[in-house]
């Protein structure tokens, strides 16, 4: 089962169950034909095509981490739609049609995808031949150039939702007819499911499986290509609104050394803590000289509290590959257990250090990314960690804990291996809806790293409050706030998504990281124990 060489080596990444669980509930939540609204009217979840770009170019960065990690380049994009494809995918794997359990296709190393028979009783509708697919490749591509759609001689500019819900194309669609620029996204699963018109399809037919298939991630990064492109030719942020706080940053150029942001691993903490209180007498400030440990350089060390206890710091998060069963189906739809690897990581929190620069209290969003140390000039390498508000009162030096659990990409409660049941489905720990099961797995948090250590550059930056339009009881809703938006509601970041990376950086990434107080990275490795 899996990819022919050398792709078998992401095998346990593109087969995860709950990575799998989080395209699949991503696009239920978010459907292309849209959703029934509180006043019962279908529409599309707020800013859905800017989202749909978003949450797929996110799982394009973290699958080139995995690459980069096992020895393989970025994956490449598939924009030539009469190439061969090179990888081969054998799913071994039933899907239930609503009348009986099939098993997807398999396809061989070295196939193409070519046109497709026409769609009784309507003929044949828009992309199922491959020029069409071209034609609308190419005018879509055009009009992220130009910055202009045109529809019956009407031009209807190019913004991040339009271009995305027309590039997949949704409900949101500016070609409603879809004769101008088509259903380019979702017509190319269907060309790579039925790459002989043989039935029954390859996995890339179902949101449920696509991600298995190497030629998804290849598919999608061209997809992306369209959006990034776009993105390039708008106008760089300047930055200059950034809140009046400092994060100290340090280092030779090579390797980033902030010293106000520390990690520990749950090894390196009592069993038992608050964590505001042990950030603040570990890492913070106090009129006491023999207590104030602020200006500490602690990337790597141990503190030993008050109380005899000790707190160890550490520069290298920890994953591990693991096994556990899960519960496939066989030819009648009976379960058919099966032992599988999986990737997951120990426990680890943040501690950050902040200076409030205003003798008036703010609130600030912190947004924490990260990404492979040879790619942190492109920002299309990186990975969002985290994004949450904070309250600084006037002055204030604190110390902000966060524990990665908490992490505003992952799906809620956060899934850890004890949590892990054969079937997955509904989450022991969740309501049984799709809308909780829509978000990043906590196993996957980390890139798998490499057993002797792979650098990755942590980047932390301060935003004003107001990016983050949380309501009160955030904390109670079941889901991923960045990767699936909050239920019924806007979408609670003001900025585009992505910020700060989602727009050109006109000096740089790591110039602009240089000239701003509010922003700061540190180099860290992680490493696979058991790789």
């Amino acid at each position: 089962m899996g990819a022919t060489p050398p792709e078998n080596r992401l095998n346990f990444w593109r087969e995860d169950p709950l990575m799998n669980d989080h395209h699949e509930h991503w696009h239920l939540v978010y459907p292309a034909s849209g959703r029934p609204s509180p006043n019962g009217v279908v529409a599309l979840g707020d800013r859905h095509g800017e989202l749909f770009a978003y949450m797929h170019q996110q799982m394009i960065a973290r699958y080139d981490s995995e690459r980069l990690s096992v020895g393989l380049s970025r994956v490449r994009a598939f924009d030539d739609y009469r190439a061969e494809i090179a990888d081969g995918y054998d799913p071994e794997a039933w899907l239930w049609n609503g009348e009986e359990w099939f098993l997807f296709r398999a396809r061989p190393a070295g196939t193409m995808i070519g046109d497709l028979p026409p769609r009784p009783p309507d003929g044949r509708p828009s992309g199922w031949t491959i020029s069409e697919q071209e034609t609308y490749r190419d005018r879509i591509s055009e009009a992220g150039a130009t910055g202009s759609f045109v529809v019956d001689a009407q031009q209807i500019p190019v913004e991040a939702v339009n271009l995305g819900d027309t590039t997949e194309a949704s409900l949101g669609s500016i070609d409603k007819r879809r004769t101008t620029y088509g259903d380019l996204h979702k017509m190319g699963h269907v060309h790579f499911a039925f790459y002989d018109n043989q039935p029954p399809p390859g996995v890339m037919i179902s949101i449920a499986t696509a991600v298995r298939d190497p030629v998804f991630w290849q598919w999608h990064e061209h997809i992306d290509s369209i959006f990034r492109d776009w993105q390039e030719g708008q106008s760089p942020y300047d930055f200059s609104d950034g809140p009046p706080v400092k994060i100290r940053k340090s280092g030779d150029g090579a390797i980033a050394t902030s010293p106000d942001i520390i990690l520990c691993r749950k090894d390196g903490l009592p069993a038992e803590f608050d964590g505001e209180e042990l950030g603040s007498e570990a890492f913070g400030y106090s009129d006491d000289p023999n207590q104030n440990n602020w200006d500490r350089d602690l990337a790597s060390s141990t503190v030993t509290l008050r109380n005899g206890e000790t707190v160890a710091t550490t520069d290298e998060l920890i994953t591990e590959m693991r096994e556990r069963t899960i519960n496939l189906v066989d030819s009648t739809g009976n379960p058919l257990p099966e032992v599988i690897d999986y990737l997951s990581h120990d426990d680890f929190f943040y501690f950050l250090r902040v200076e409030n620069l205003s003798d008036q209290p703010q609130s600030v969003t912190v947004h924490i990314f990260l990404a492979p140390e040879t790619e942190v000039e492109d920002r299309t390498s990186w990975i969002e960690m985290d994004k949450f508000l904070y309250r600084l009162e006037g002055s204030e030096r604190a110390v902000i804990f966060r524990p990665a659990d908490l992490s505003s990409v992952v799906r809620k409660p956060a899934l850890k291996p004890e949590d892990l049941t054969p079937d997955d489905e509904p989450s022991p720990r969740a309501n049984q809806q799709s809308w909780c099961d829509c978000g990043w797995p906590y196993t996957l948090l980390l890139p798998r790293g490499t057993e002797e250590g792979m650098n990755f550059r942590l980047f932390v930056m301060f935003s004003p409050g107001d990016d983050l339009m949380l309501p009160e009881q955030h904390a109670e809703h079941c889901t991923s706030v960045s990767y699936c938006g909050l239920q019924d509601e806007e979408y609670p970041d003001k900025r585009h998504m992505g910020y700060p990376f989602g727009r050109p950086f006109q000096d740089g990434i790591s110039a602009t990281v240089d000239n701003r107080d509010n922003i700061a990275w540190r180099t860290i490795r992680i490493r696979c124990r058991n790789r």
